[in-house]
């Protein structure tokens, strides 16, 4: 069994790869050099679709982040308690 300092280490590298990810911002990057090239193509459409995207990115971060939030609280009850024995 590990301790949560040491979960909370291997939870961070777990999820480390997605978050410095750039797939999202190469793909989209992508699809807009495309635009460019691309007759006919309604550009308000594809700026509406680049934004809902962006925001799938972003709440997919956000949940990244969130799974380490156990580890978090474990490591912080863990010291609370070491603290609590030392004190008294």
């Amino acid at each position: 069994m590990m301790d949560p300092n040491t979960g909370l280490r291997k939870a961070r590298e777990i999820t480390k790869a997605i978050k410095y990810d750039n797939t999202v911002a190469e793909i989209i990057a992508e699809i807009q050099q495309l635009a460019e090239k691309t007759r006919g193509l309604d550009k308000g459409i594809l700026k509406y679709c680049i934004n809902d995207v962006r925001d799938a990115a972003a709440t997919l971060e956000s949940a990244i982040y969130k799974l380490e939030e156990a580890w978090e609280e474990a490591e912080y009850q863990e010291r609370c308690r070491e603290e609590e024995e030392e004190w008294g």
